[in-house]
């Protein structure tokens, strides 16, 4: 047991001091930085003190080589999908369409959980949650999620999304319709943990039934409700 710690302890400071080690970094632009790699961020970033003892993170897509003390020339390992959980909270409020709604009537708050896969500048996750408020009173909405990110930046990521899926209510709601939306964000934080702030649309197809009195029966009417908003979370 004892010498089983210890290989563990050991195989621990080799792996810091390799990464403490002295290393080149070419980037794709040609920019050379000279300094330790002190920290790797997942697989997608690196800590680096420069020699002027500068702190920088650099993101591995910009990479092209790795030169460390001792070791040979190596090119960073290809891109890989990442794992991201994502928790988000909103705002909506109907603007039009079914029933004629208008500004300010029937708000809603929304409450979100996303499983997503990133590659470079894409990722696509399933998302659920619940709403309070609106029409349907209550929903718990299934959906896709497909995000693309500009690549313009390291701190703040602008960013376009599209979700479709669909959205289960109580049978006096309607029991339910499909669900489409959209919009524009950002992406802020250059660490593991960031932060998500995205103005929304969010399109619900609804249908609601009531009683004829005149005929003695009942009917049905549906249509899309309309909705927009503001969304915010944060991702790891």
């Amino acid at each position: 047991m004892r010498f089983f710690i210890n290989t563990i302890l050991v195989s621990l400071l080799i792996s810091q001091a390799i990464l403490a080690e002295d290393a080149i970094i070419k980037l794709k632009d040609g920019t050379v930085i000279n300094g330790e790699v002190l920290e790797e961020i997942g697989e997608k970033f690196i800590k680096v003190k420069t020699t002027e003892g500068n702190y920088m993170t650099i993101n591995m897509d910009e990479v092209s080589t790795i030169t460390y003390t001792g070791l040979e020339e190596r090119e960073p390992s290809a891109s890989k999908l990442d794992y991201l959980n994502v928790f988000r909270v909103g705002f909506l409020t109907t603007i039009g369409g079914y029933r004629d709604n208008r500004w300010g009537e029937n708000e809603v708050f929304l409450f979100n959980y996303i499983m997503t896969l990133s590659y470079k500048t894409y990722s696509i996750g399933l998302g659920a949650g619940f709403t309070i408020g609106g029409y349907t009173d209550s929903t718990l909405p299934l959906y896709f999620d497909f995000h693309y990110f500009f690549p313009v930046g390291k701190t703040i990521i602008p960013n376009i999304f599209v979700d479709a899926g669909f959205y289960f209510a109580g049978e006096d709601e309607g029991g339910g319709g499909l669900l489409f939306g959209g919009g524009f964000g950002v992406r802020i934080g250059e660490n593991r943990v960031r932060m998500d702030l995205e103005p929304v649309y969010i399109g619900m197809h609804h249908t609601e039934t009531e009683w004829d009195w005149y005929n003695n029966r009942r009917i049905s009417k549906s249509g899309i409700i309309h909705q927009v908003g503001f969304r915010g979370g944060v991702s790891f």
